[in-house]
């Protein structure tokens, strides 16, 4: 008899802290992933449940626990963290019946970087694709308030053996573009790259 694919929601802090698990309150959760791209994930829920756990059961606020552009959302699949995301939008909504919802949109890590760019100074001479990758985002990264914590992998990932000559002109194409450009399947690479 086959197993039951069971999915886990949970909201994590900017800084890596485990806030709580939600799932028992997500209705309606739909998430996308497509090659080179970033996930998508969409859901509801019931705005009172969610105030009332998150003040009674977590012992915090919505205020403090849940912010566009600073909570983390992250799905597991069997346990197993499948992908995270940024809380980008959540707006409330009135339904038929008088009582109010939270519609969460979220996306993937790798719109971390749509709006920076690689720096022109640093050229990459018969590098390995994915070293020029992770050199992207460790750039990316590196800027006065930029640090998104998320972690390169020291060893162990996936390599592609494919060696590349790169430069890169300053505001002609955001780091997430260059990354894409790379051709590298970063469904795989950007599940290894965890905010910590």
């Amino acid at each position: 008899m086959a197993s039951k694919t069971t999915f886990g929601v949970e909201l994590w802090s900017a800084s890596g802290t485990r806030i709580c698990e939600i799932t028992h309150l997500v209705r309606n959760l739909y998430f996308a992933e497509e090659r080179n791209e970033a996930e998508l994930l969409q859901f509801s829920m019931d705005l009172d449940a969610f105030e009332n756990y998150l003040e009674n059961q977590v012992k915090t606020s919505v205020l403090s626990s849940f912010r566009e552009g600073q909570t983390e959302i992250k799905v597991r699949m069997n346990g197993d963290y499948l992908f995270g995301t940024q809380l980008y939008y959540a707006p409330i909504d009135i339904n038929n019946d008088g009582s109010l919802s939270v519609s969460v949109n979220a996306q993937g890590y790798l719109n971390f970087f749509a709006s920076r760019y690689p720096d022109p100074a640093i050229a990459y001479t018969n590098t390995e694709s994915v070293a020029i990758f992770f050199g992207l985002i460790n750039q990316a990264q590196a800027v006065t308030n930029g640090n998104y914590g998320i972690i390169v992998p020291g060893s162990g990932y996936y390599a592609t053996d494919k060696f590349r000559s790169l430069t890169y002109e300053y505001y002609t194409s955001s780091t997430k573009l260059n990354m894409q450009r790379l051709g590298l399947p970063l469904l795989l690479l950007t599940r290894g790259l965890r905010p910590q």
